[in-house]
């Protein structure tokens, strides 16, 4: 579907109720922010037909980060002195 198609599907919900006048920039904003969540930011860029990566960014900040919160914790966890260390007696 191009731009065009999507416009004149789009158009007819422009003037329901708490859709705005920007319904298509809404449903792009929309359409991006969700993507950027469960897909690669390149991949997001070339589906929206972003010509700069920077463009395409501005969606980036609402990725959910709590795995790399956790990948982070576990990155730089201090081991617990009283846990034996199993794969530090295995390397002796």
């Amino acid at each position: 579907m191009d731009a065009s198609a999507l416009r004149d599907r789009t158009r007819p919900l422009a003037g329901a109720r708490d859709f705005g006048r920007s319904g298509s920039t809404n449903l792009r904003h929309t359409f991006g922010t969700l993507a950027v969540r469960k897909a690669e930011v390149p991949a997001v860029q070339a589906w929206m037909g972003h010509a700069d990566i920077q463009t395409t960014m501005r969606y980036v900040h609402h990725r959910d980060r709590g795995d790399e919160a956790r990948l982070l914790a576990q990155a730089f966890a201090v081991p617990d002195p009283a846990v034996p260390d199993r794969e530090a007696e295995r390397r002796s």
